[in-house]
């Protein structure tokens, strides 16, 4: 188990590479300057050249690339940001915790909600407790994410007056966002749960477990809600992953000073050390995600513990 870790660990260095370099060329080739941006189309050639130069923007493209990944493997240093002149790595600090809580409690909701949903409308299949979830699931489903959103600061924040509309200081202040993105996993995680379920009450294990007069509680959550685990643990996995990227609407939403709005304005900009930054810390925090994900199968099902330690049944 401990070197099946090991080489998955070794394994996303290349991911890295791979996403670093496609994200610089685009940023390198798309059209524009930093130095145009931050000093106004109006600012004269001189002073822009001179600082492109001062940025290290003027230099081959190869040359600028290399340079930027050798000084992340030589010190950590993801470089200055172009706009305020503050170190990258001091700003993934204080936003990634923002973007963390952000997916964190929206998979929680997800899961609190779209699990124990999810089995009722399996243990429960064909009647009033399978259709009104199903459908409310999905009408969440068809939500778009930014959509929602505006929904719910529209009516919590700028007509009741309950919640604020913007910025990450308090507990309440992740509330609407949470929601908001929170609600269309939930719709997802329930079906996916259902579909999972249903699958699992029809193995002839667990006729076998209610044939010998086991309760039905106990076929259902100790059999066959440990055996539907292994895709459920998958769904939560991706959407948390999934949702530490896919964030950016709802940050923008809220004006949240998370690592999604970093990159955003890091484009808008071309901030190429902002973007780049922010984009290798989600990716590593993707990659160890998954990662996570392969060794709680290992709790759940022994088998996969046994193929990943190398014993044989």
């Amino acid at each position: 188990m401990i070197k099946y870790i090991i080489k998955r660990i070794i394994l996303i260095v290349p991911i890295l590479l791979g996403v670093s370099f496609l994200v610089f060329t685009i940023l390198s080739f798309t059209p524009g300057d930093p130095a145009t941006i931050i000093l106004g189309n109006g600012a004269e050639q001189e002073a822009v050249e001179q600082l492109n130069e001062e940025l290290g923007y003027n230099r081959p493209f190869l040359e600028r690339y290399f340079t930027y990944i050798g000084n992340i493997v030589t010190g950590l240093d993801f470089g200055f940001s172009y706009r305020t002149r503050q170190p990258i790595r001091e700003e993934l600090v204080k936003r990634l915790p923002i973007s963390f809580k952000l997916a964190f409690f929206a998979v929680v909701v997800a899961c609190l909600i779209g699990i124990p949903v999810g089995i009722l409308t399996a243990v429960k299949q064909y009647t009033v407790f399978d259709t009104g979830p199903t459908l409310t699931a999905l009408l969440f489903a068809a939500f778009p994410t930014f959509w929602l959103g505006m929904i719910l600061l529209y009516v919590f924040s700028l007509k009741l007056g309950l919640l604020p509309s913007y910025g990450a200081v308090s507990w309440y202040h992740f509330i609407l966002p949470v929601l908001g993105l929170g609600l269309p996993e939930a719709a997802t995680l329930m079906r996916f749960t259902r579909s999972s379920m249903l699958e699992t009450v029809r193995q002839d294990y667990i006729r076998t477990a209610r044939s010998k007069g086991a309760p039905e509680r106990r076929v259902i959550w100790r059999h066959a809600f440990k055996n539907a685990l292994i895709p459920i643990v998958t769904i939560v996995g991706v959407d948390f992953a999934a949702l530490m990227g896919d964030a950016c609407a709802t940050e923008v939403l809220y004006s949240m000073p998370g690592l999604c709005t970093m990159i955003i304005n890091g484009i808008r900009q071309k901030d190429v050390p902002s973007v780049m930054g922010a984009t290798l810390l989600l990716t590593a925090l993707c990659a160890l995600v998954v990662l996570l994900v392969d060794i709680i199968y290992a709790y759940i099902d022994p088998r996969i513990a046994a193929k990943y330690s190398g014993r044989r049944g």
